[in-house]
């Protein structure tokens, strides 16, 4: 049971990385697109919800799941369970 709750607590943040795609990219500034749409600023929006919800757990010094979510290259690598937790450009691919 609680592995279950820690993979979907894991989902969500995984969820909350693939919708800033463009913003993990190095698109920081947001712009209004041409669209409706609007781009994602990973330092103004996302990286505060990473604070807020995962890196509390999901740090160096204390990696629940082995997953640190403090740098880029670890967030790529994954954790415990050995399967890439982000797949670049495949918002579709997840474990």
């Amino acid at each position: 049971m609680i592995a279950k709750l820690l993979k979907s607590a894991g989902v969500v943040c995984v969820v909350t990385l693939f919708l800033a795609d463009s913003a993990l990219h190095g698109q920081d500034q947001q712009a209004p697109a041409t669209d409706g749409t609007a781009k994602v600023s990973y330092y103004h929006q996302v990286r505060p919800i990473l604070q807020a919800h995962c890196t509390g757990c999901h740090q160096p010094a204390k990696p629940r799941g082995k997953y640190v979510m403090t740098a880029f290259d670890t967030m790529l690598a994954g954790g415990e369970s050995g399967d890439p937790a982000i797949v670049l450009g495949k918002p579709d691919e997840r474990t």
